[in-house]
C-alpha cells in the first residue's frame, strides 16, 4: 500500500472515530441528564410526602429523620454516574485509537499457504461452505421427495395396443355363388358411392329367369282353364304377358274338356229319365253319374295342382330374381376401392371369394380397435377415460388424443404371439392431430396407437413398495 494511500485510510478512520466519540459522548449527556432529571423528581415526590406525612408521624412522639437538600443528593449520585460513563467512553476511544495505529498484516493467500504448518494452514483457508450447502439441499429434496410421494397420487393404467378404424368398418365385396366375369366397372383407389355396380357375373341366373317366367305363366294359364271349366264357361281371360299360341291350345283343350263334361252330364240326365220309366237298371245309371263325378274330380285335383304349381313358380322366380340381382355386385358405402383381386373379363369367381375391399371415405367417424390382456381386462370397464397416443406421430411431440372405452368383448380371442385378448372399441375426441405450421393432419384407417385406460390412482410410495411388498410375499417359499 503506498503512503497516500495510507494517510487516506487513516483520515478516513479518524473521522469515524471523531463521529463515534461525539455520539458516545452525547449519549452520556443525555443518560446524565436523564439519571439528574429522574433524582430530582424522585427527591420532589419523596419531600411532598413527608410534609404530607410529617403531622401523623409527630403526633405519635416519634423521632423524625431529616431528608437531605436536593444539591448534595445531586452531588452524591449524578455526578457519580457521569464520571462512570465518561471513563467508559475514554477507554474506548483509546483501545480503538491504539487498535488503528496498528499496522495489519496481509494474510497469506495462494500457494503461500502451502508453507504454513498444518494448523495453521487450515485456519487461514477453512473448508468451503459449498459442501454443507449441498448437503443441507440433498436433505431437503429428499425430504421433498418423501413428502410428494405420500401426499401425491399416479394414475393407474391398462395398456392396449389396437389401430385406428373407420365406424362403419371397411365392407368385402363377395360372390354369392359361381360365376363367370361378364364386366368390371372400377378400378384400385377409386372412389364409389352407394349402390354404383362394381362388377357383373354371369351365373346363368338370367336364362333361369326367364324359363321360370315362362313356366309360372303357363301354369296361370292352366289354372284359368281348369277354373272355367269347372264353371263351366267355353272360355278364360289370359293373363298379362302370356304366349298366345299357348293360351289358343290351352282354349281349344278348355272346348274339348268342356264338351266331354257336357257329354257326360248329358248322359247322366238321360239315364236318370230312363230309370225312372224302369227302361235301364239303376246299375247303368250309377255308373253314367260315377264317370261324370269322376271326371269333375280329375278337373278339381288338376286345378289344385296347377295352383300349387303357380305358387311354387312364384317362389322359384323370386329367388331367381334374388339371384339375378346379385349378379351385380354393388357398393354399399361410400367409399374407394382397395385390394382388387381380379383383373380378368372372363374369369371364374367361386361363392364368397373377396374380391375387392369397400373403405370409407376420409371424414367418417374413426374409432379404435384395441386388445386388452388377459391381467388388464379385471379392472377395463366401459365409459373409463383413455389416453390415444398415435405412434405415427410422438405424443412428446404432438401431444396425445383423449378418449373414451365404448365397449368390451364378452369373450377372449386369440392373437398371435400375444394369446387370449379381449377386444375393446375406443371412441377419439378428434380424429386430428396438429402438427407444425398450425396444420391439421386427419387419421387415416389402420394406423397403429396405444390406449392407456385409466382405471384408477394410487400413492406414487405405494408404486415403489409394491415389488418389495410382492417379493417379501412370494419369497422364501419356493419348493
Amino acid at each position: 500500500m503506498t503512503e497516500q494511500g495510507q494517510t487516506k485510510n487513516d483520515r478516513r478512520w479518524e473521522k469515524q472515530l471523531q463521529h463515534v466519540a461525539r455520539l458516545l459522548e452525547r449519549a452520556g449527556d443525555r443518560l446524565g441528564k436523564a439519571t439528574a432529571f429522574s433524582l430530582r423528581w424522585s427527591w420532589r415526590i419523596a419531600c411532598g410526602t413527608w410534609r404530607v406525612l410529617k403531622p401523623g408521624l409527630v403526633a405519635t412522639g416519634k423521632p423524625l429523620a431529616a431528608l437531605p437538600p436536593v444539591a448534595k443528593a445531586n452531588e452524591k449520585v449524578v455526578t457519580p454516574c457521569r464520571a462512570y460513563v465518561s471513563r467508559h467512553v475514554e477507554a474506548w476511544r483509546t483501545a480503538w485509537e491504539e487498535e488503528k495505529r496498528q499496522t495489519p498484516v496481509a494474510a497469506p493467500k495462494g500457494r503461500e499457504l502451502e508453507f504454513l504448518p498444518a494448523v495453521l494452514e487450515v485456519q487461514e483457508s477453512p473448508a468451503s461452505p459449498l459442501g454443507r450447502t449441498i448437503a443441507r439441499t440433498i436433505m431437503w429434496l429428499f425430504g421433498l421427495a418423501l413428502l410428494w410421494a405420500l401426499i401425491g397420487k399416479i394414475d393407474i393404467v391398462a395398456i392396449a395396443q389396437g389401430k385406428i378404424v373407420p365406424n362403419d368398418r371397411s365392407k368385402v365385396i363377395q360372390p354369392l355363388e359361381n360365376g363367370v366375369i361378364r364386366a368390371i366397372h372400377v378400378r384400385d383407389g377409386q372412389r364409389v358411392k352407394r349402390g354404383d355396380v362394381l362388377i357383373e357375373l354371369d351365373a346363368g341366373a338370367g336364362s333361369d329367369r326367364s324359363r321360370l317366367e315362362n313356366e309360372h305363366l303357363a301354369a296361370k294359364v292352366e289354372v284359368a282353364r281348369l277354373r272355367a271349366l269347372l264353371l263351366g264357361k267355353s272360355t278364360f281371360e289370359a293373363p298379362a304377358g302370356a304366349d298366345a299360341a299357348f293360351v289358343q291350345i290351352q282354349r281349344n283343350q278348355l272346348r274339348d274338356q268342356l264338351s266331354e263334361l257336357q257329354a257326360l252330364t248329358a248322359k247322366t240326365e238321360a239315364f236318370k229319365k230312363l230309370l225312372d220309366k224302369q227302361m235301364v237298371s239303376r246299375m247303368q245309371y250309377l255308373e253314367a253319374e260315377q264317370a261324370r263325378a269322376a271326371k269333375s274330380q280329375e278337373h278339381a285335383g288338376a286345378l289344385s295342382a296347377a295352383e300349387t304349381r303357380v305358387h311354387s313358380l312364384a317362389q322359384e322366380l323370386a329367388k331367381a330374381g334374388t339371384r339375378a340381382s346379385q349378379q351385380h355386385l354393388t357398393a354399399s358405402i361410400d367409399g374407394v376401392v382397395q385390394q382388387l383381386a381380379v383383373h380378368t373379363v372372363g374369369g371364374v369367381v367361386t361363392p364368397a371369394q373377396q374380391l375387392m375391399v369397400i373403405a370409407p371415405v376420409e371424414g367418417a367417424n374413426l374409432e379404435i380397435e384395441a386388445f386388452v390382456e388377459n391381467k388388464d381386462i379385471g379392472f377395463v370397464e366401459e365409459n373409463q377415460q383413455a389416453e390415444i397416443k398415435v405412434e405415427s406421430f410422438p405424443f412428446t411431440r404432438y401431444g396425445i388424443i383423449e378418449g373414451r372405452v365404448l365397449a368390451l368383448s364378452k369373450d377372449a380371442v386369440p392373437l398371435d404371439k400375444v394369446g387370449y385378448v379381449y377386444s375393446a372399441r375406443v371412441a377419439m375426441a378428434k380424429s386430428s392431430i396438429r402438427v407444425e405450421n398450425d396444420k391439421d393432419v386427419t387419421l387415416t384407417p389402420g394406423m397403429t396407437v396405444t390406449v392407456e385406460i385409466k382405471t384408477g390412482s394410487r400413492r406414487i410410495i405405494e408404486y415403489f413398495l409394491s415389488p418389495l411388498l410382492k417379493g417379501a410375499q412370494e419369497s422364501i417359499r419356493e419348493r
